[in-house]
Parts: structure tokens; C-alpha cells; sequence
């Protein structure tokens, strides 16, 4: 959420309009790193030639997590990371 707000911060109504997505709900802010810490560490240092951000491998932790993972992005790196089993990430990226 702070990366996404940082991002939005040039973007007019965009903090308030995100605000308004996870108030209704559609978004999923259920992960909670200490709870997924081991898998964050593994996928960052899995992806250590990216290199894998902190964000990016909470993210992909909770799509693996998710039972409807898709992953809003502008970050092209998310089309190399894999969750487990190889899967690629179900991946919402404008264009």
C-alpha cells in the first residue's frame, strides 16, 4: 500500500481513489509479513539477480497465498517471477 500510494502521488485523486478500492473491498491487504517471512526471504534471494524488492516478493507471496491472484503492476520484473510450482503470476499490467 505505501508503494502504491507513493506511486499515485503524482497521479490526481489517485491516494483517494485507491483508498476507495480497498474500502469496497476488491482489494486484498490480508498479508502479514511476519506470518510470510521465510517465503519472502527465499523468493528475494531466489530473485537476487533481478534483483527482487521487498515489495515484490510480498506481493508475490500473497498471489501465492490468494484463492484470485492476480497482481496489478507497472513493474515488467513481475513477468520473471514464478510462484510456487513454476506458475507464472496472473498479471494486470497497463499499457
Amino acid at each position: 500500500m505505501a508503494e502504491a500510494h507513493h506511486l499515485l502521488s503524482g497521479v490526481h485523486d489517485g491516494s483517494r481513489r485507491l483508498n476507495t478500492l480497498v474500502d469496497s473491498g476488491k482489494l486484498d491487504l490480508s498479508f502479514r509479513y511476519s506470518d510470510n517471512a521465510r517465503r519472502v526471504h527465499e523468493l528475494m534471494s531466489k530473485y537476487m539477480n533481478v534483483p527482487m524488492s521487498f515489495a515484490d516478493a510480498c506481493l508475490t507471496a500473497l498471489s501465492e497465498a490468494s484463492r484470485h491472484p492476480r497482481v496489478f503492476t507497472i513493474d515488467e520484473d513481475f513477468t520473471i517471477y514464478r510462484r510456487k510450482r513454476n506458475r507464472p503470476l496472473d498479471l494486470i499490467i497497463p499499457r
